[in-house]
């Protein structure tokens, strides 16, 4: 029997971004994208259909902004994991992610190589 692959959805509204992290998670093995939404409220529909393990979430998002997002997946799952990943780094930012459940907090110019490790991690945590 084969493990269970870390299920990601992908919301961000940048094309070049997610091609990056399309092409980043094509090389991990243990990680199987269910998902790309473009604005809050097809990240939301989506996430309730596809149920993901991890949510790669941007903050600056049409249509719902990624806070409010974050609210709403963890409020209807509180053990998807959700990993913001934005250009709004500054502690005002982190601090309202936090508070609203996140669960890690990346700047997108400085820290994007840091999603494959923390993906590593959480498919060894979900799926020994």
């Amino acid at each position: 029997m084969y493990p269970e692959k870390l299920k990601v959805l992908i919301v961000e509204d940048s094309d070049v971004v997610t091609r990056r992290i399309r092409s980043m998670l094509k090389e991990m093995q243990q990680v199987t994208v269910v998902g790309e939404a473009t604005n809050g409220i097809e990240a939301l529909a989506i996430n309730q259909v596809m149920n993901p393990d991890v949510v790669l979430l941007d903050i600056q998002l049409p249509g719902a902004n990624g806070i409010e997002v974050l609210k709403e997946i963890k409020l209807r799952n509180a053990s998807t994991k959700v990993m913001m990943l934005t250009n709004y780094s500054d502690l005002h930012h982190r601090k309202r992610c936090k508070e609203a459940g996140a669960d890690f907090f990346f700047d997108k110019s400085i820290e994007f190589e840091k999603v494959p490790d923390v993906l590593n991690i959480l498919s060894n945590e979900t799926h020994p």
